[in-house]
């Protein structure tokens, strides 16, 4: 959940260039701009090779235009300054016909972007150590829509 002290266990990420605004406030972490923006924040994750783990999140707007909101597992540490990238695991991509109109539910049922995409969440690790998750928005020539994008209940769980 992303009750008040949850920003202990994320650090912001700027991505270099204008900011994505990210607060946790209200019970929510919230990603908002008012046009082109990027912006992310991540934590490191321990894994183990060959077990599976199930990634969720609870996701809540009210429509975006030309932006994302993606989520990434990596193993290179996200630097500050340096826009994240890699394998997308799943997103809201307007370009992608996901995140126009107001969504409210389970970004792995609603995001149309991504490696993931139609998988439910579950994700393998070929290796076992450090993995960063990190969760990117921002808009390109156009908004996260008004209000922003909310994300609350956020598990990562090695499922036995």
């Amino acid at each position: 959940t992303m009750e008040a002290g949850s920003e202990q266990n994320w650090t912001i990420l700027n991505t270099g260039g204008t900011q994505t605004s990210i607060k946790i406030e209200n019970g929510v972490m919230n990603f908002s701009n008012t046009g082109n923006s990027n912006g992310a924040v991540y934590q490191a994750i321990n894994v183990t090779a060959g077990k599976s783990y199930v990634f969720s999140g609870n996701v809540k707007g009210n429509g975006a235009t030309n932006s994302w909101f993606e989520v990434y597992f990596g193993t290179t540490a996200p630097k500050q300054g340096s826009d994240y990238s890699g394998t997308k695991f799943v997103s809201l991509n307007t370009w992608s016909g996901c995140g126009k109109i107001p969504f409210d539910g389970n970004l792995n049922e609603i995001g149309c972007d991504g490696a993931g995409t139609g998988q439910g969440g579950v994700m393998r690790f070929n290796t076992s150590g450090t993995i960063y998750l990190v969760i990117k928005a921002g808009s390109a020539g156009g908004t996260l829509g008004t209000g922003g994008i909310s994300l609350d209940n956020v598990p990562f769980l090695e499922e036995i």
